[in-house]
């Protein structure tokens, strides 16, 4: 169904788009093709597969509460399985018919809404959970459907696949009619045995399918290939987000617990070392030059359906009973309970991981049998100590200490049999540059022409012969992203309960440049070996650090206040760890980090001496504020004139990638999340509920406005343009991330409001929060589109800015026609960000025959050329813009980090190796 050479062009009689598969049958066991080749989506996770993780994980974690007031762990699985089944369902669709087209647009939006009702009625109401999850089944079994109709080869897939959608949507609505007809029986033993049926819906859908395809030519005509990098990212960043919610989250709350117990406090520290390593056991310790070829899902049939169907959703609930644990021991609650949780959570989580090691397939025996024996031993010393008297005599704190001492051994012990040495990830490294070429490339331009605005073709320098290592973004820094938004969740819960928008934005952009500190150095130097490791624990332990000091005395500004010694330390490991330990070994690189550090260690000794002192704290954060705005525009100004030593080439595509994934993340945990209220807390349940709809539109207008009606490729990026267009992006993307925060920050209180007095509500803070926040986000995204290249025609662009700009005028009108309720309030705001988001979609039909063909071609060359969001281009520029070097000739470039490198004696080039995808989704 796909036309050789148009591959990326949609049949004109579909404004939907087409139907399509992500791999072509012909593409899969033997094929040596680029990876990605005709993937529409290049293997990669989109931003909206992205923001439900976010909400899932979320979810999950907000069943906290619950078990520990009822410390039912059943209720707890039943209700885990709920989220995942849906989950999986999307993955096993995703992975292999996920599109970037209209119909997937709006198939996701509806997800959004479904996840946002599991949300909302999770442990409040059964028939609003109930109701919201068999929704999602049902959109994703018509989705099916369609497939069943377009694509004849994929029909038994898709059919089975379907029954399962539609089962699953009948168990949910027969659990509806349990729960609003009390005269047919409803009892909490026939809820439970629906809900142990869903369990078992995934594992009977696989078993139908593998006996209808029992043998290998069977399973080749009628199973679907799957994309292997999609589902290691996807269900690495469900991993990822689990550890992040189920530990991250709920102990960077606990602040007052934090400063004012020391029982809590060992708990809380013991947490943090259990999350920080078992994203080591989970991403780390594996040193494999096999690459996709050893993975279970090209290993053998049977290895793909385990890894796929059974252990994500037992390594999921392993982490967060183990996360519940921990939070159920700082909170002092019930220790024996606390005790199994701390006991049975890990032996779980090791015993599934220990599975995960005998699955993969290996190069070396010897290896993997040493990895799998210690993280076996590992497991029995935690069932050993779970059964022993251990849990019944010992403390809670005790037993948390014990749990992060055994998981510490076992990353020592899986990192160190590698052949008796550490694996290349965790070797003690000098800071490097990226790209050591372009460096001296630029430098080369003081001396010979310090006008000139481009340089020649990378491979003309001698220096670029070996060529560029591709910049993602690694496990460590995303953790650093979620951690942020898990502060801009706390900081929204300060500003609705104290009313100081100063003190809100003080805050805000001290954890943002803090976090900008670690994108710039990460984008320009190399960053993951042992040393480097060592640097972000420490980094993310002062942002917990940080977050923890929000909730001491004084709001954080209290003599000895944790909030601010963090602060300065973090700071000083900028420019210690960072700058200056780059600038000592690499000459190059002395002016741009002796300048960096002096900024940084200003910053640090003003936050620190108004932390001893408790006086002028507001003074002290408005000077830091300023020295990092001063500091980047001084840099940039000796850049532009020239002296282009004093900066380093930066990955831009890394930049704009971690950006990406912060809006993304603060979208998710701190406005989709707080907005999911349940509306039977309230006299006016139905204005609340429309609230929460109007809330969760709001949501998918404000991605669609950030993400899809923006330029994708950096050739037109404000950042590929001028110096001082670079500079001034920087400084408008943490304003346009602030506007979201406040969204998110002041629509709970207008539900709450609405909720409580009706529709004649009026908030006169909450209004001016919103209303405020939106034309902060909306304006400053006009000025970032001003700085942009245009992708459509200039009119176009043009016109594009102007709706932008009238549009965020517009936001304030509640602010001066007194007129508005808060509900009002809400619906306006709302219809004005949709209106602003599709007058810029609908704008382009203004050329149809031009601008229509020429997106789909600019598409298919997206898909042919690029990578993934999440990794980067080889594209470097000077500070974050002006000097850029050229993107190099397609066939230079590295093709994916997963296959560029080669195992031992393999001489084909990682362009050449085999694709990663196969018959094997089960």
């Amino acid at each position: 169904f796909v036309i050789r050479g148009m591959e990326g062009l949609k049949p004109p009689t579909s404004c939907l788009g087409y139907p399509r598969l992500r791999q072509e049958w012909d593409q899969t066991e033997g094929s040596c093709l680029e990876v990605g080749a005709d993937d529409p989506l290049v293997g990669r996770v989109t931003l909206q597969e992205g923001l439900w993780m976010v909400i899932v994980t979320m979810g999950v974690a907000g069943m906290r509460d619950t078990i520990m007031n009822n410390q039912d762990l059943e209720w707890y699985s039943l209700h885990f399985f709920c989220f995942w089944g849906v989950v999986s369902a999307s993955i096993t669709y995703s992975c292999r018919f996920n599109d970037d087209d209209l119909f997937h647009k709006g198939l996701w939006g509806l997800f959004l809404i479904g996840m946002v009702g599991q949300v909302t009625y999770l442990d409040k109401d059964l028939t609003g959970f109930a109701a919201s999850t068999g929704f999602l089944y049902l959109i994703i079994g018509l989705a099916y459907l369609r497939l069943v109709i377009c694509l004849p080869r994929t029909r038994l897939f898709c059919t089975v696949m379907m029954a399962q959608c539609f089962v699953g949507a009948a168990l949910f609505a027969v659990l509806v009619w349990l729960s609003v007809d009390v005269s047919h029986g409803r009892s909490p033993a026939q809820e439970r045995t629906l809900l142990w049926i869903h369990i078992f819906l995934e594992p009977a859908t696989v078993a139908v399918f593998c006996g209808c395809t029992p043998t290998r030519p069977s399973r080749q005509k009628h199973d679907v290939p799957v994309s292997i990098h999609y589902i290691v990212a996807r269900f690495e960043g469900v991993f990822m987000m689990m550890i992040v919610c189920s530990f991250l989250f709920p102990i960077g709350l606990a602040g007052s617990l934090f400063t004012t117990s020391a029982s809590a406090a060992w708990a809380i520290l013991s947490a943090n070392l259990y999350s920080l390593l078992l994203k080591f056991v989970i991403f780390d310790t594996n040193d494999e030059d096999g690459g996709v070829d050893v993975h279970p899902v090209r290993v053998s049939r049977i290895r793909a359906v385990i890894f796929v169907h059974i252990v994500p959703p037992l390594l999921l609930l392993g982490i967060a009973v183990t996360g519940v644990g921990f939070v159920a021991a700082a909170n002092d609650l019930d220790p024996a309970w606390t005790r199994q949780l701390l006991c049975g959570g890990p032996a779980l989580t090791c015993g599934v991981l220990t599975m995960v090691k005998v699955l993969h397939g290996t190069t070396d025996d010897r290896v993997q049998r040493s990895q799998v024996a210690a993280s076996l031993l590992s497991t029995l010393a935690q069932v050993l100590i779970w059964l022993a008297a251990l849990p019944t005599a010992a403390s809670c704190g005790a037993v948390a200490g014990v749990m992060a001492g055994l998981l510490l051994l076992l990353v020592g012990s899986q990192a160190w049999f590698n052949n008796g040495m550490l694996p290349r990830p965790w070797r003690w490294r000098r800071p490097r540059l990226h790209d050591e070429g372009a460096v001296l490339a630029l430098m080369s331009v003081r001396h010979s022409d310090p006008s000139a605005r481009r340089l020649s073709a990378p491979g003309a320098h001698p220096y670029l012969e070996s060529g560029r290592e591709p910049v993602v973004v690694n496990t460590q820094e995303h953790f650093f992203t979620v951690l942020l938004a898990v502060c801009v969740f706390k900081l929204n819960l300060d500003v609705r309960s104290t009313h100081d928008v100063e003190q809100y934005f003080l805050r805000f952009f001290c954890f943002y440049y803090i976090l900008l500190g670690g994108i710039r150095y990460a984008g320009r130097f190399s960053r993951d070996d042992g040393s480097h490791k060592l640097i972000w624990s420490l980094y993310e332990f002062g942002l917990l650090l940080m977050l923890e000091g929000l909730g001491g005395p004084k709001g954080g500004e209290a003599q000895w206040s944790l909030y601010l010694l963090a602060a300065g330390g973090l700071f000083g490991l900028i420019a210690v760890g960072f700058s200056i330990r780059a600038a000592f070994w690499i000459p190059r690189a002395r002016k741009f980090g002796g300048a960096s550090a002096a900024i940084h260690l200003a910053c640090s000794w003003l936050l620190l001496a108004a932390g001893i002192s408790g006086e002028g704290v507001r003074e002290a954060e408005w000077t830091v504020l300023l020295l990092c705005v001063a500091g980047d525009i001084s840099k940039s100004v000796a850049a532009v004139s020239g002296y282009v030593d004093w900066d380093v080439p930066i990955c831009i595509e890394y930049v704009l990638s971690r950006f990406n994934g912060l809006v993304m993340e603060v979208l998710g945990v701190a406005v989709i999340v707080p907005n999911a209220i349940y509306p039977g807390s309230y006299q006016y349940s139905k204005l609340v509920f429309a609230g929460d709809v109007v809330a969760a539109l709001l949501a998918i207008v404000l991605k669609l406005g950030f993400f899809d009606v923006e330029p994708v490729d950096a050739e037109c990026h404000a950042v590929r343009r001028s110096q001082f267009a670079a500079v001034l992006f920087l400084h408008l993307n943490p304003f346009t991330l602030f506007g979201m925060c406040g969204s998110g920050a002041g629509i709970p209180l207008l539900l709450d409001a609405a909720g409580r007095f009706g529709e004649s509500a009026e908030t006169r803070f909450a209004q001016q929060v919103v209303c405020t926040a939106s034309f902060v986000t909306w304006a400053s995204l006009t000025a970032t589109k001003l700085l942009h290249k245009p992708i459509s025609s200039p009119p176009i662009h043009r016109a594009k800015t102007i709706i932008q700009g009238v549009g965020a005028a517009a936001c304030l009108a509640p602010l001066v026609v007194p007129v508005f309720s808060d509900f009002t309030t809400l619906v306006y705001i709302v219809v004005i960000n949709a209106l602003i988001v599709v007058g810029q979609l609908v704008l382009p039909t203004a050329q149809p025959g031009r601008w229509g063909t020429m997106s789909r071609l600019r598409r298919t060359h997206s898909a042919e050329t690029t990578r993934d969001d999440t990794s980067a281009v080889s594209e470097f520029a000077v500070g974050v813009g002006m000097m850029s070097l050229p993107a190099e000739p397609q066939d230079a470039r590295v093709s994916d980090p997963w296959t560029a490198r080669s195992a031992p004696g393999d001489d084909r080039s990682p362009r050449k190796r085999r694709h990663s995808s196969g018959f094997i989704g089960f």
